[in-house]
């Protein structure tokens, strides 16, 4: 899968836009990677839950524009988490199954 962000028109569009998310989670105290990913599978009690980008995510009815990760947990970035306002969904790595990156 190639890298994108919903709603954008090209590549550089989406670039621009994901290097804007990763400052605004820096300035928010979050510490990001540099490699965008595109789907994360974490349990949530024994129940697998998978987010993707460009699709609904189970936690907030909105489409996942981005997904970052750091040392410590996967940050789910949907319109009113983490992209616009607010904070991301935190998925802690002990909680992660499966990390599928942009390739």
């Amino acid at each position: 899968m190639n890298f994108f962000v919903p709603f954008t028109t090209d590549p550089e569009q989406a670039q621009l836009v994901c290097q804007w998310v990763e400052t605004r989670l820096q300035q928010m105290g979050f510490s990001v990677f540099r490699e965008p990913v595109f789907q994360v599978t974490s349990l949530h009690g024994s129940q697998p839950i998978t987010n993707t980008v460009g699709q609904k995510s189970v936690c907030t009815g909105e489409v996942v524009m981005i997904i970052l990760r750091n040392d410590l947990e996967c940050l789910i970035c949907s319109y009113s988490k983490g992209f616009m306002r607010g904070e991301p969904i935190r998925i802690p790595v002990s909680q992660v199954e499966a990390v599928l990156v942009f390739g």
